[in-house]
């Protein structure tokens, strides 16, 4: 049966639309690959920019980079010590090199760094037979302190005492009570402070006393 012109004209009309969505939507996907171009390139521009930046001003992105503390350096030196055979009978020796470690550090954050870096060490390393180099670290930290004789030093000296933590007694405790008493007068103040029930305040008092009395400390238990 023929069309009659209406639905001819319909028919056409319908094709028409019909091509043109078509085309619309050729235009769209188009222009999505087209932003999507433009953003990797933009990406890519960025990168070489950052990279450009780098080489003319490393300082910017240093931050990016792991910061070594100053403590990582003295603990390697420590490290390479222990790693040396440390036989029975030769703990003064070990002593000595890590003594001379820490001599020309002044700052007293990186010594308390130093100290309760080497506890953990230290603990383990006491199953193992004769010296242990790394609880001589420890008491070589604490003459350095006493050496420093500043109100920093006598904080870090006498707060280290009082850290419930810590195992103050027989030749450590010796020690401690030595390196304070050598400090000094800069003690007193942080000394007083600990309170009566303290488990350590036997030795502040000990120390104070002392200290009050004009001595500098006995000789050091060798270590």
């Amino acid at each position: 049966m023929a069309l009659s012109k209406d639905e001819k004209r319909r028919i056409y009309e319908t094709e028409q639309l019909r091509l043109k969505a078509k085309k619309d939507s050729q235009k769209s996907s188009k222009a999505g690959c087209g932003c999507v171009v433009l953003v990797i390139l933009g990406i890519i521009a960025a990168g070489g920019a950052w990279l450009s930046m780098r080489e003319e001003s490393p300082e910017w992105w240093s931050w990016l980079k792991p910061r070594r503390s100053p403590a990582d350096d003295v603990m390697g030196r420590i490290r390479a010590v222990a790693k040396q055979a440390a036989p029975e009978g030769q703990g003064r020796t070990r002593y000595l090199q890590m003594a001379k470690i820490l001599a020309g550090i002044t700052d007293v954050a990186v010594l308390r760094e130093v100290f309760y870096r080497c506890v953990p060490i230290t603990r383990q390393w006491q199953a193992r037979p004769g010296v242990n180099p790394y609880w001589q670290a420890e008491m070589a930290v604490l003459f350095r302190l006493a050496e420093l004789r500043t109100d920093a030093s006598a904080k870090v000296l006498v707060g280290l005492l009082s850290d419930g933590d810590l195992r103050w007694e027989g030749e450590a405790a010796t020690n401690i009570g030595t390196a304070i008493t050598r400090c000094g007068p800069p003690c007193l103040p942080y000394l007083d402070k600990l309170s009566d029930d303290h488990p350590q305040k036997k030795l502040a008092n000990r120390s104070a006393a002392l200290i009050r009395g004009g001595m500098m400390g006995g000789d050091t238990v060798d270590p």
